[in-house]
Order: structure tokens, then sequence, then C-alpha cells
């Protein structure tokens, strides 16, 4: 083979090789303060998340053009409000192509509600996983639900309608969805040498005005824990990631358990605040990119993660692991 036909069938490889990978794109929701909810706490450490997970996008190979910032921080694409979201979530599906990879970050309140009109019958406790937004509205008893706010079953169509197109979804939320009590700032109920924690990303129902008594007969309608959004999709066990069966490409990160709380901490001696699984995934992140040899796949990053909690006291809530493809490499050639 000549020397041009070589680079000529090199160069139409090469173009192949980078139409398979596909792009990467990034949707990055950081909601520090809830703007009709004057009761919830202002979670600062979400401005500080944001700037690491971005950051982290960066190196996972996301360009600027493909990286949507909902928040209140310097450089934002537009707050992190309902309308905001549904037009990213829109702009994505315009722009995502089959072998595209989107990066899906979530940061600030979470919290249930009982389940109302358009629900998911299939929620083992009566009661979704509502993820809170920067206009988000008390609960309505006339409505059934929380008002301009991200619900799991929302969550599942928007993650569904990309997935249908083969995209891949890495699924990040460092917030909490389960519980009924809120600890104030106050309450430094857990620390360690490193940091101390501050606050917790999850809501009372009293304080979105769910009356107690909705509360208990949706609460008890259930035989189990409710999982989190994708809570079909099997997880990290301790012997394992389990093998997903018939499931969508998607690996989704969550910060706690369905009965953990999401850790808002201030690490000293600065004090600055930040989420404490933002900042383990991000260091371990950072670390395995670091490193040479072959490439790490998202099970590699899981594992690691959950390595990196090993050190924690066993106080600490651990972060849990969904989805399937864990096979499926952070980049595509070695280092």
């Amino acid at each position: 083979m000549s020397v041009r036909h070589w680079c000529a069938a090199l160069g139409l490889w090469l173009a192949t090789a980078f139409a398979v990978a596909g792009e990467r794109h990034a949707l990055l929701v950081g909601v520090a303060r809830l703007e009709r909810i004057t009761q919830a706490e202002f979670l600062a450490g979400v401005e500080n998340d944001i700037a690491l997970v971005s950051a982290m996008a960066r190196d996972w190979g996301v360009a600027r053009a493909h990286q949507q910032v909902l928040a209140r921080t310097a450089g934002a694409d537009a707050p992190p409000t309902y309308d905001a979201l549904n037009a990213a979530f829109d702009r994505l599906l315009r722009e995502v192509r089959a072998g595209d990879e989107v990066l899906l970050y979530l940061a600030g309140h979470g919290t249930q509600q009982p389940i109302g009109v358009g629900g998911d019958a299939g929620e083992i406790d009566g009661l979704d996983e509502v993820f809170l937004l920067g206009d988000s509205t008390p609960w309505s008893a006339q409505r059934g639900s929380v008002g301009r706010s991200l619900v799991d079953n929302d969550l599942r169509g928007r993650l569904a309608a990309l997935t249908r197109r083969g995209v891949f979804v890495w699924l990040i939320a460092d917030t909490c969805h389960a519980g009924t009590m809120a600890r104030g700032p106050s309450d430094h109920w857990l620390a360690t040498d490193e940091w101390t924690a501050v606050a917790v990303r999850r809501l009372a129902p009293e304080t979105l005005g769910i009356e107690r008594h909705r509360w208990s007969q949706a609460l008890a309608q259930g035989v189990a824990g409710v999982r989190r959004a994708l809570r079909h999709l099997p997880g990290l066990t301790p012997s394992g990631l389990a093998d997903g069966v018939e499931m969508p490409p998607i690996a989704a990160f969550y910060a706690v358990q369905d009965s953990g709380d999401a850790l808002e901490i201030a690490l000293k001696p600065d004090g600055r605040r930040v989420g404490l699984f933002t900042l383990k995934l991000t260091s371990t992140f950072d670390a395995l990119r670091r490193r040479s040899g072959q490439a790490p796949t998202f099970e590699d990053l899981a594992h690691a993660v959950l390595a990196a909690y090993g050190a924690l006291p066993p106080f600490v809530p651990r972060p849990v692991f969904e989805g399937s493809d864990w096979g499926r490499r952070l980049w595509p050639v070695a280092r």
C-alpha cells in the first residue's frame, strides 16, 4: 500500500472512530436558594459544587459549547428555574445524536410528596421523589403536588427520551429524596478532622406545606423503602455492581441511599462549603484521570468513590449507584 493510500485509510478510520464515539454534553443544575420557600436553608456549597463538576465535565471531554449550567453563579447560562430546566432538556434533545453521552448533574434540596394525579402507582411507599428548583412553590392540596419542581416520573421520561435516541446518560444527584426530619444549620452532629457537616440537602414535608396526615396516609400504603428516580435499576451491593437486565444505557451516581442524608460540609480550616459527595466524586475522578494505563470504566469510578468513603467514620452516609453499561470507559483511549 502506498503512503498516500495508507494515509487516506488512516484518515477514514479516525473519522469513523470519532463518529462512533460521539459528542459529550453536560447539563448542570445547582439550586442554592428556593426563592418561594423562604423557610428552606440556603445551600452555599452548591455554588462550589457547580464549579467542581463543571471542571470535571471539561476534563471528561465536554466542550463549553455543549455544557449548560443552570445556577445563580457567574458564567451560568440561566437560573435554575422550572422553565429554564425544560428549555435545557429540549435543547439537549435537539442537539444529541446516537452515540453521544450526556452528564446530568443535580445539586440542591430534595424531598418526597404523596403521589398526586398522574403519579406513579408503582411507587411502593406511596411517595414521589422531588428535586426542588429555584422557583418551586409549596405543596398544594388542590394540585396534589409541589409546584414547578422536577418529579421522579418527569425525570424518568426525560432520561427515556435521551436513551431512546441511543444516548448514554451519566446521572449524578447530590441531594436527598427521603426522610421526614430536617436538621438546621446549627446541628453540627457529624464531624471529622477535615470537615464539619453544616446542612442536609432535604426539606421536611411540613416546610413545603404537606399536611402530616396526608404524608402518613401515603407512607402507610407502602411495604418497603422507595428507590430513587431510577429505582427499578439494579444497584451497587456489598459484593459488587449488579448486572443490568434490559436496562437503558445509564449510570446513576447518588449521594445517599433512600434513608440517608446528603451532607453539605464546611472544610477545615477555611470553612469553604461543598457537597461531601460532589467533593469525593470529583477528587476521585481527577485521581483516576491522572493515572496512566488502561482507561477506567464507570464501574471503576463507582468502586473508587466507595473506597474513598471507606476512610470516613461509619456514621457518614454512603452513596449508591444504579444503572447499566458499567463497562463503558470514562475516556476512549489509554493514557
